[in-house]
């Protein structure tokens, strides 16, 4: 059986306000419209509208940080509205480069894939956007380490300067790290391993075994007969965090146990830990499509992340509209 790739879920809180205003945030159904007292827009119509043009489009979108015409691409395959929650999948790969395509168990050349060609994956995503309310959730699939956000932000939330009657509105996205995480697994839950990651091999490797690239991986098992909690190793080896064996790494993944469950959380630095929820062990063998999740069956588990960590905001709205 191949093993599968890892599936996590990065989770943002977000806010609608005035360009030119730092301060003052607008609950989503009463944004006030330009010379108006009465008439307001909704958020929620507004990121509908945006999304739904952009799948009629099916323009291929960039990060608008990227300089070149090859690179990561995004396009939004389809969406579907739930109550005050919109979802669904975009697709999204890269291209600029020939690759040669192999099938693997014979180490023979199946095909060629031009520098004009990519190949595209499904990459989930849900939008919530509550009635009455400041704060809104998004969550966006990850695979591994790559992720969907500069592009999903700059194409859908950064979208409404491109319609005149939403231009002077900005959308602020900050990362939220989920409440299970924080208070269960991090500062509750028994540490069992810690994996360090550095993208390229150090300077001095390179100079003693002649390599021009790769990457360095370490995998450290807690001594089981000493349990600590994340949170207390972390607060005792801050100064030091991520060096180990001489190499000072870039990413620390930690594997946390907490009333039977595992969960993995990355950190960079002792004082942030990174919203990535793996739900890999969440997702059955039926629930997948050759190595991707079904969009119904991560829904499903999307947004009962969402319940567990903004389940606050829902009790204040007073109702399930956005369930």
């Amino acid at each position: 059986m191949k093993p599968r790739k890892s599936i996590s879920l990065a989770m943002y809180e977000f806010k609608i306000k005035k360009d030119d205003n730092k301060r003052k945030y607008f609950e989503f159904d009463k944004i006030p419209q330009p010379n108006s007292q009465n008439e307001h827009y909704d958020l929620f119509n507004i990121l509908k509208q945006i999304i739904k043009d952009l799948v009629d489009s099916g323009e291929l979108l960039k990060d608008k940080s990227e300089k070149s015409d090859s690179g990561k691409r995004i396009y939004l395959e389809k969406f579907e509205i739930k109550n005050r929650t919109i979802y669904g999948q975009v697709e999204h790969g890269h291209f600029g480069n020939e690759q040669i395509i192999k099938h693997v168990p014979t180490n023979s050349k199946k095909g060629v894939i031009g520098e004009d060609d990519g190949v595209f994956e499904p990459y989930y995503f849900l939008l919530v956007v509550p009635k009455k309310h400041q704060i809104g959730c998004l969550i966006l699939e990850r695979k591994g380490n790559i992720g969907i956000r500069n592009i999903f932000q700059d194409a859908i939330l950064r979208g409404l300067v491109n319609y005149t009657e939403y231009a002077q509105y900005k959308i602020t996205l900050h990362r939220a790290v989920p409440k299970e995480l924080k208070e269960w697994f991090y500062e509750k839950g028994e540490l069992l391993n810690l994996k360090y990651y550095l993208a390229k091999v150090p300077e001095d490797y390179v100079d003693e075994t002649k390599f021009v690239s790769g990457k360095v991986e370490t995998t450290i098992k807690v001594d089981d007969k000493q349990p600590t909690t994340p949170k207390k190793f972390l607060e005792r080896n801050k100064d030091n965090l991520l060096s180990f064996g001489g190499i000072e790494y870039e990413v620390m993944r930690v594997d946390s146990k907490y009333k039977g469950k595992i969960k993995s959380f990355t950190i960079t630095n002792p004082d942030t830990l990174i919203p990535y929820l793996d739900v890999t062990d969440e997702l059955k063998d039926s629930d997948l499509i050759k190595g991707n999740p079904k969009l119904g069956s991560i829904d499903n588990i999307a947004r009962e992340h969402v319940k567990i960590n903004f389940e606050k905001i829902w009790q204040a709205e007073g109702d399930n509209e956005n369930d």
